[in-house]
């Protein structure tokens, strides 16, 4: 454990600023004139409740350890630095509770810092916590000298890290060795300390929290006077005071009578907390957290403006700006830290799984799924993965649109206004199967009522937004002969009837000639029992000979 070696052994002595004593106590108050340091401020339960919700967001997800390869990247669990992020950082703590601490301190401090113990190969072997409080960063200058991190010039060395140790005297952790999660740094080196930045929203919210506490303590009354005719002595004072506050104070006394003696009277001498938007002023705070932490407010209970579908667009926003920052955060500092020169040259690299915080409800998700196995990019066992299932056999294979190409491939092409007649089945006279030319006819008249069913809803279209109805049926004469032509000729060639494909091109035009005559002078909503009727049409005009 080096860290314990570093803290209790050996160290040098340097004395502490003012300012550097402030710090280290929490020494800072308010503008309501409550006090606030790290430990005040997450006893605000909005504050709380923010910073909390993050560092949970953070540890729940996997943190990875991947190698670019070939075929993109690949986990590496027996990596060393993968049990140290997701199972056991140290010997005293799990990798869950670690990154829990790490993130709180750097959400309520502004810092968190950890020190990295190696191996003799210089690979890391344990993360120690540091608290924040006794570390002091400090930047060194190519001639030795020490800067105070906001003099920093282009010449710098490296940036060290002085501990303040118990027992006295500091000792030091050269940066290559030390984790640090900054919250908002303006010189590069610490990051802000946020209890303090922020003192006067979380102090205004304790000073809010104090308040209705002593409210509702007093009987839920506004505070008043006892107003009495003449001069009394201290004694009766002290003894109407107690009375006063035993018959009165307190929840449990609640609209219990009072009885005044002696012409006493009450005289109020306090605002309605309604009337002082007491209540409007502490959803204000919330905001007010919601806005520092980048939280949406309905995460923290403001429910007000927020629906169903709104709040699943805003929990992928969380991921977004909210997570996303404190996920590249940790991933840059164990990406160059924690990892060798070597093993980065090769291609290693840490990264959070963001899965969890992205996976929306189980009907998208699913249309997601059947989307990416439909186009080839996804395997049933793609997707069993991701729901955390076992593999199936055979289901790693990917599915290939018939109807797409590869890039650069010769595309498919294109059929001509007139194709070729297809192959003709043998000619059936009145002898032959005739439940076979049954089923062929079944099947062809429901391929054709699709085809004349969108028709039908493209001559619908075109009526209810054209002023002229002759354009309207010129146009959907043609759309019906490109349309229809393959399907009659294929239907032909299937009854054997292969003598009638060479003119059916004619027969056709006739009948769409009487149907565009029909429909021009038709009245109405045009329905789709027409397609029905349409295909029913065409199936009798090319049965007869």
């Amino acid at each position: 454990m080096g860290i314990w070696n570093r803290l209790f052994g050996k160290s040098e002595k340097r004395a502490m600023t003012m300012e550097q004593y402030g710090e280290l106590f929490g020494i800072q108050r308010s503008a309501s004139g409550v006090a606030v340091n790290e430990n005040t401020s997450l006893m605000f339960s909005p504050w709380f409740a923010g910073v909390n919700l993050i560092a949970d967001s953070e540890f729940i997800l996997p943190f990875n350890v991947y190698q670019t390869g070939d075929s993109g990247k690949e986990l590496l669990p027996q990596h060393p630095l993968h049990d140290l992020l997701n199972v056991q950082a140290n010997t005293y703590q799990s990798a869950v509770d670690f990154r829990h601490l790490m993130t709180t301190w750097a959400l309520n401090y502004g810092n968190a810092y950890a020190e990295i113990e190696r191996n003799a190969s210089g690979q890391p072997i344990a993360f120690w916590f540091i608290p924040a409080n006794r570390v002091i960063p400090r930047v060194l200058t190519v001639n030795g000298d020490l800067l105070s991190p906001d003099m920093a010039a282009g010449n710098v060395l490296m940036t060290v890290y002085d501990i303040a140790i118990p027992t006295g005297g500091f000792t030091r952790i050269i940066g290559e060795n030390m984790i640090h999660l900054k919250f908002l740094s303006t010189n590069g080196v610490t990051g802000k300390n946020t209890s303090y930045l922020f003192r006067d929203t979380i102090g205004l919210g304790l000073a809010q929290e104090q308040y209705a506490n002593r409210y509702f303590s007093n009987n839920a009354r506004p505070g008043g006077a006892l107003k009495v005719a003449g001069k009394l002595n201290p004694q009766d004072v002290q003894a109407i005071k107690k009375e006063w506050h035993e018959q009165h104070g307190g929840l449990s006394n609640v609209d219990r009578v009072a009885l005044l003696q002696n012409g006493m009277d009450w005289v109020n001498m306090s605002n309605d907390p309604e009337a002082a938007q007491l209540i409007a002023s502490r959803t204000f705070s919330i905001i007010d957290v919601c806005r520092i932490l980048r939280i949406k407010p309905h995460m923290l209970g403001i429910l007000e403006k927020s629906s169903y579908s709104s709040i699943e667009a805003q929990n992928i926003e969380f991921v977004t700006y909210t997570m996303l920052p404190w996920l590249r955060k940790w991933e840059s500092e164990m990406q160059g830290k924690s990892l060798t020169q070597e093993e980065r040259g090769s291609g290693i690299f840490v990264q959070h799984d963001t899965t969890e915080l992205l996976r929306g409800d189980t009907n998208s998700m699913y249309s997601a799924f059947a989307i990416g196995r439909q186009w080839g990019w996804l395997s049933a066992n793609d997707c069993r993965r991701k729901l955390n299932l076992n593999a199936i056999a055979n289901g790693d294979v990917y599915l290939e649109p018939l109807n797409m190409v590869e890039a650069g491939k010769q595309p498919m092409p294109t059929p001509t206004a007139t194709p070729a007649a297809p192959t003709a089945m043998p000619m059936m006279d009145d002898s032959g199967d005739r439940n076979q030319r049954a089923i062929i006819q079944t099947t062809y008249r429901s391929l054709l009522a699709d085809v004349c069913g969108r028709i039908v809803r493209r001559e619908q279209g075109a009526r209810d937004k054209a002023k002229d109805l002759n354009a309207v049926y010129s146009d959907l004469g043609e759309f019906m002969r490109t349309t229809l032509l393959t399907p009659s000729k294929a239907y032909l060639a299937a009854i054997g009837q292969t003598a009638d494909i060479a003119n059916a091109e004619g027969r056709l035009s006739e009948y769409i000639k009487g149907y565009c005559g029909r429909r021009l002078t038709a009245k109405g909503i045009i329905g789709e029992s027409i397609a029905d009727v349409m295909a029913g049409e065409l199936i009798d005009l090319w049965n007869a000979r």
